[in-house]
């Protein structure tokens, strides 16, 4: 695979109002074509929030990057005995007009594992539009 550009860094925070309203952030740190790119995106969850915030990194390297849907994502428990400590399986389906791709990531942190997922998902997909 490729390497559109090299993770250095992503945070994710999230927090419950006391009106049970909860909200959640994350912010990544990348280097793209030399540039070092810091950027932070909210969203309905703590995958939506990465996923918001890599897109808006990536955005003026990548437009197509717009066109990128996520439309399958399942999440599997691997050891249901290791209780919330279980190695988990993210499974994501991408789709850019009429190509797709479908990543698999396993680890005991779910965001690490949609992490891996969502770049890989976007990195091939532009990596594939380039080449045509």
């Amino acid at each position: 695979m490729v390497s559109l550009f090299k993770a250095e860094r992503w945070r994710v925070i999230s927090s419950c109002n006391g009106t049970g309203a909860s909200q959640t952030s994350a912010d990544v740190k990348i280097r793209v074509q030399g540039r070092q790119v810091h950027t932070a995106a909210e969203g309905a969850g703590p995958v939506d929030a990465l996923a918001n915030a890599l897109r808006k990194a990536l955005a003026d390297f990548y437009p197509e990057i717009d066109r990128i849907k996520l439309v399958d994502y399942v999440v599997h428990i691997k050891d249901s005995e290791s209780g919330t400590s279980a190695i988990v399986q993210v499974v994501i389906r991408m789709v850019l007009e009429e190509d797709n791709h479908i990543a698999i990531f396993e680890s005991a942190n779910i965001l690490e594992a949609s992490w891996n997922a969502l770049v890989e998902g976007l990195t091939t997909l532009i990596s594939r539009r380039r080449e045509q």
